[in-house]
């Protein structure tokens, strides 16, 4: 029997202890007749209250029950919250947590803390008011996505030109304990990043710069013997667009004939085959159908050790070539004379 049950048996117990000495009095001090008369209106007054009280004690039990099973969710509650925030807390990335609804944080993480400078006054707050001083929700807050997509995960890029740092965030909504439905966000500090994509971009535009400045021709091909560079000189001569052989070989990109192509691929697998450098003097048609003669160096492209692709240069050498050409003419011109004299 449970402590509920001996509880009522007690009471019960009790009450006819009272019925008893009750009716005891009542047949010691007067008549039968008004004995019975009193017995019987006692009986009925003990009978109500003995009602009444067990009534009480069954509301007394449910009571008790309730109370039990929400000091249980209670504690079950906090156990969830206490494992989610523990967990939460030992990430190195910067999370907090905000009613879906009214924006007001319910969690921020250690991490989140120690960078913006937090403390528990923050919670509470609307996250708008605690990031950005502001007095209603961001233009460009996520949740105006989540709230058309509530299954959607929504990651973008902010900067705080409070404290000129960039952020990555990833949001999505999520049910919290306590069937609550939330924001959550997971923040990276990516100024360093920043700082170093502006860096290799500026070098990356100069030495563009450089490369489509140069007279001579200046590509790069992968190991397919397609193109991953070409500047502006190569392109005018060939009269191609960049972005069209970018990815091509010389018969999808440039256009040349086949016989050109089967030259200058024979040339590229000696490079890809360890060849250190590769010096080379032909012709190359033009897109009008003339033809210049150029100096060709190719040379590989080592990244960890491992051959890539390769860079080349092509240098126009026409008019140096004729030059020779006329030298050698008077050369044996000269010759010639000298014999006969």
């Amino acid at each position: 029997m449970g402590i509920y049950g001996k509880r009522i048996i007690a009471l019960l117990a009790v009450i006819i202890v009272v019925i008893t000495g009750i009716t005891g009095c009542a047949i010691y001090d007067y008549s039968e007749s008004l004995i019975k008369s009193q017995s019987i209106y006692i009986t009925v007054v003990i009978s109500m209250l003995l009602t009444a009280l067990v009534v009480i004690a069954i509301l007394s039990i449910n009571i008790d029950k309730k109370r039990r099973v929400i000091v249980r969710q209670s504690q079950d509650l906090q156990l969830s919250l206490d494992s989610m925030t523990g967990i939460l807390n030992k990430s190195d990335i910067m999370i907090y947590v905000a009613d879906a609804v009214t924006s007001k944080m319910l969690f921020i993480n250690d991490k989140m803390n120690q960078h913006f400078g937090l403390d528990e006054s923050a919670l509470g707050k609307p996250c708008y008011e605690v990031f950005k001083r502001g007095a209603a929700m961001c233009q460009n807050c996520p949740r105006h996505q989540l709230n058309k997509e509530p299954d959607k995960v929504v990651i973008w890029e902010d900067y705080d030109g409070a404290i000129n740092r960039y952020y990555r965030k990833i949001n999505h909504y999520a049910d919290w304990p306590g069937n609550i439905k939330v924001n959550i966000q997971y923040c990276v500090d990516i100024t360093d990043i920043k700082k170093i994509q502006t860096e290799l971009e500026f070098q990356k535009n100069t030495l563009q710069t450089m490369i489509n400045s140069m007279p001579d021709f200046v590509f790069g091909k992968n190991l397919n013997s397609e193109y991953t560079l070409l500047n502006h000189s190569a392109a005018k001569y060939l009269n191609v667009d960049v972005d069209n052989v970018i990815g091509k070989n010389d018969v999808d990109g440039i256009k040349f004939s086949a016989e050109v192509s089967k030259l200058m691929v024979l040339q590229d697998k000696r490079i890809f085959d360890g060849e250190p450098k590769l010096v080379d003097e032909h012709w190359i048609p033009a897109y009008d159908g003339t033809e210049r003669y150029f100096e060709t160096t190719k040379a590989p492209i080592i990244q960890e050790g491992a051959i890539i692709g390769l860079v080349g240069t092509s240098r126009d050498i026409t008019e140096k070539m004729q030059m020779e050409k006329k030298l050698e003419a008077a050369l044996e011109e000269v010759t010639n004379a000298k014999i006969i004299v």
